[in-house]
């Protein structure tokens, strides 16, 4: 019977999985076609190559690069609250399960960063999603409330892009609430199934299961480790927006603060619909969109967008196949070393102890 149900479940999971990518598909189709049959490709192609080298390998490398480094720095702040961490294989990890989750549908990259660091730090995998989840919801909500602050601020934005920053705000609003009554429900679940249903059995079963999903939620009860993360999460932000601006300005488009705050809101709405794998299509309307509010040429936003997003996909690229790579050879030598005497296993190095 079990059996039976967890290949119902299975079963039923795979459909709304495909549910989602077709929907996805769909949805890049038209608005490719949207935005590409309007460009003069000529045009995008002229204002491509006038682009200073010199500043988008800037932007590229130290503003991108900086910010990558300071997500795995952000994130390990969250994991410590269990047991300590070296920097690089968090950096590694997270790199390369980012790069999932712009390349594989459904957000499979979470589960490649939670078994990328569960492999030789000995946390559990759900309390290491756990921290993903919550350092994904609270910066999203720092994001959008500094959104829609600059909104009220900014030219006038496009509706859409208007109405997304709202939703998103409200999502990330439910998210926290979620996340603060998981963290204080395991005492009441225990509770009301031991002692409403009788089934004590059942009731610790359940406590052990939620107890490092609620160890992950709580790691930012720490009034030092929320403050670290808000830290972080400004400074991370502050480089996103700068990058994009400093691509604008290496391709002569001299958009606002504010406005390319807005842009950047709108790419990460993008990343919470269904979408097939890098966004494209997606990624080149919101460009243009809020773009058009600062009457930038429609061939200009087209060449700014693909640029803008060749050069996140060239640094998270270099970062995170790098990271799989690491984690590839780590195993191949456990797996050798796993056919030698067992103190030579127990003394080889974990892929967590290796760095470049």
């Amino acid at each position: 019977m079990i059996c039976d149900e967890r290949r119902v479940e299975s079963a039923s999971s795979r459909a709304k999985r495909r549910i989602w990518n077709i929907a996805g598909a769909l949805l890049a189709v038209l608005l490719v076609w949207l935005v590409l049959r309007g460009a003069d490709w000529r045009a995008v192609a002229a204002a491509m190559r006038s682009a200073n080298i010199w500043v988008l390998l800037f932007a590229w490398l130290f503003a991108g690069g900086s910010s990558w480094l300071l997500r795995a720095a952000r994130w390990r702040l969250l994991l410590m609250a269990e047991k300590p961490l070296r920097f690089w294989p968090v950096f590694w990890a997270n790199s390369a399960g980012n790069l999932g989750n712009n390349l594989l549908p459904a957000r499979a990259g979470e589960l490649i960063r939670a078994a990328m660091v569960g492999a030789g730090s000995g946390l559990t995998q759900r309390f290491i999603l756990a921290t993903a989840a919550c350092e994904r919801v609270l910066d999203l909500l720092m994001f959008v409330t500094l959104a829609e602050i600059a909104v009220w601020f900014g030219p006038d934005i496009p509706a859409p892009i208007v109405h997304a920053i709202h939703t998103t705000f409200l999502m990330a609003i439910g998210g926290v609430g979620a996340l603060i009554f998981l963290s204080r429900s395991q005492s009441l679940i225990h509770l009301l199934v031991a002692r409403g249903l009788r089934q004590h059995n059942i009731a610790d079963r359940i406590r052990n299961h939620l107890e490092p999903v609620v160890a992950g939620v709580r790691s930012i009860h720490s009034v030092n480790r929320l403050l670290g993360f808000l830290v972080l999460s400004a400074l991370i932000w502050l480089l996103d927006v700068s990058g994009a601006k400093l691509v604008a300005y290496a391709m002569g488009l001299q958009l606002s603060f504010s406005l390319v705050f807005v842009l950047m809101a709108g790419l990460v709405f993008i990343s919470l619909i269904p979408a097939t794998p890098g966004q494209v299509g997606v990624y080149q309307w919101v460009v243009i969109r809020v773009l058009a509010t600062s009457h930038v040429d429609y061939n200009q936003a087209l060449a700014y967008s693909f640029v803008l997003q060749a050069g996140g996909y060239i640094v998270l690229g270099a970062f995170g196949v790098q990271g799989l790579m690491l984690y590839t050879r780590s195993r191949s030598r456990v797996a050798r070393l796993a056919g030698n005497t067992t103190s030579d296993l127990e003394n080889s190095p974990e892929w967590v102890q290796h760095q470049p």
